[in-house]
């Protein structure tokens, strides 16, 4: 019998998540940061959308709308390409094969996930956020607004990495938001760095991309959690050279038994809701790690 293949799968220029449902896919190429979003509607996966940074130069976003019509923005003829190249036909369940990325590298599972029936997450206490902060999230959820096909999100939280896609269009620009993290958490606290990064608004002129020199070895690398590092009345940010993608540390703001707020960067703030067991709340539910960090 073979282990199932649901997860995070890296190879040293790209990152896969995988599960029944969806499939993330990130890859770096010499001339850009491409990430694709493709969704299970049957017995294959589906290419739904793809958006590129040309390395903080250009950009493009493409999706599929409810009749498979493409719909482009930005460089139109670039996306046009990438549309036509990712469209493969994925069979259901198969691991990540290295023809996905067009080189003879083999994708390694880095972390496996177990998909769950629904479950009510445990009530949060004063000796159990750690251990809350990482259950609650588990799972995939996608958001989206029906009336605007480039309005959606694709957000996979496991026990320790966190990855999104995310297209959000608005009066003002279109905003991509694609990224995958790594995380760990205890009471009062979560760690959070990035791995892979691109983010996108075209009306502020932001265009930031960034993957680890060797991904592989990011996802692969056990990430510690400093309590020196934690200054609770906001985040602490120990980034390399000042870079926004370098090490965060989170600190808890407020907590009732089902919902934890967590002080952002920049005055944001981040919320985490107790699932309560309906199919709704999520996609697809990931079982619990048997283990958790819950301590101080």
């Amino acid at each position: 019998m073979q282990p199932s293949p649901w997860g995070v799968w890296a190879t040293f220029d790209a990152e896969i998540v995988l599960t029944p449902k969806v499939l993330l896919l990130y890859q770096r190429a010499p001339n850009r940061f491409q990430a694709s979003a493709y969704r299970r509607e049957s017995a294959n996966y589906e290419l739904h959308a793809l958006s590129a940074s040309f390395w903080g130069r250009d950009w493009y976003a493409a999706v599929l709308d409810g009749q498979g019509s493409p719909l482009t923005k930005g460089d139109r003829e670039a996306a046009r390409d990438a549309l036509e190249a990712a469209q493969w036909e994925l069979p259901a369940g198969l691991a990540p094969a290295a023809s996905w990325l067009g080189k003879q590298e083999q994708p390694v599972l880095v972390e496996s996930v177990q998909i769950a029936n629904p479950y009510a997450g445990p009530a949060a206490t004063g000796d159990t956020i750690g251990r809350c902060l990482t259950v609650w999230p588990l799972g995939t959820t996608r958001i989206s607004d029906d009336a605007n096909p480039f309005s959606f999100a694709y957000v996979v939280n496991t026990p320790t990495n966190w990855c999104i896609f995310e297209n959000w269009d608005t009066p003002d620009g279109l905003s991509l938001y694609c990224r995958c993290a790594r995380i760990a958490t205890c009471n009062h606290r979560m760690v959070f760095i990035q791995n892979v990064k691109m983010s996108v608004a075209d009306h502020k002129s932001l265009n930031q991309c960034f993957m680890s020199e060797d991904n592989l070895a990011a996802t692969r690398a056990l990430l510690e959690v400093d309590a020196t590092k934690f200054d609770p009345p906001r985040c602490a940010f120990m980034g390399p050279e000042g870079r926004e993608w370098g090490t965060i540390y989170w600190s808890v703001n407020e907590m009732t038994a089902d919902r934890i707020t967590l002080r952002g960067c920049e005055g944001k703030t981040y919320v985490h809701n107790r699932p309560m067991g309906r199919p709704e709340e999520k996609l697809e539910y990931f079982a619990p790690p048997r283990n958790g960090r819950s301590d101080d």
